[in-house]
């Protein structure tokens, strides 16, 4: 639900960097782009730079939204270590197999390119227009919080998952 507490962190963003660096719009986007080292590539990294980083918590448990990267990756490392499995394999294991999500995948170089949306961004003018930015970010071996590629076909496999308590195709995939 996003009411851990945590403010806005950059522990996750840092396993973004070395692909955020090689983006021609990133300067652009983001202004100067971090030049330090991202030693963040798995989920034990970013637990590791969370735990070094000083923060406060912006409020206690429960009483405020605020979305964190950081909590979905939690979560991977939550799945993977009581699944005994890596994230990747628990979700191609129990979600998209059942799902027919066949060309699903978190790692770009698992899907074909054919397959690829092509990106845009926001200008920073008033109209907020987009612009062609082709780029993908990768995130090391942290997936849960954004790096999953489907096409709509199997998104809706997963929508309508979702919408029918767990069950597809009189099959209970996830628990209502």
């Amino acid at each position: 639900t996003h009411t851990a507490g945590y403010p806005g962190l950059m522990s996750f963003h840092k396993a973004r960097y070395p692909s955020i660096r090689q983006d021609k719009d990133a300067a652009y986007l983001f202004g100067k782009v971090a030049e330090t080292r991202s030693d963040v590539l798995t989920v034990d990294d970013m637990i590791q730079d969370m735990n070094e980083t000083a923060f406060n918590f912006i409020a206690p448990p429960g009483e405020i939204f605020n979305y964190s990267n950081e909590s979905y990756a939690l979560l991977q490392a939550i799945i993977e270590r009581t699944s005994g499995q890596t994230f990747a394999s628990f979700v191609q294991e129990r979600i998209f197999t059942p799902l027919q999500m066949e060309r699903a995948a978190f790692k770009l170089e698992d899907i074909e390119e054919a397959y690829l949306t092509e990106i845009y961004a926001y200008e920073k003018d008033e109209a907020r227009k987009v612009f062609h930015s082709p780029t993908w970010w990768a995130s090391g071996e942290i997936f849960a919080p954004g790096a999953l590629k489907a096409n709509i076909g199997e998104m809706m496999n997963y929508v309508s998952m979702l919408c029918n308590d767990g069950i597809w195709k009189k099959e209970q995939i996830v628990s209502a």
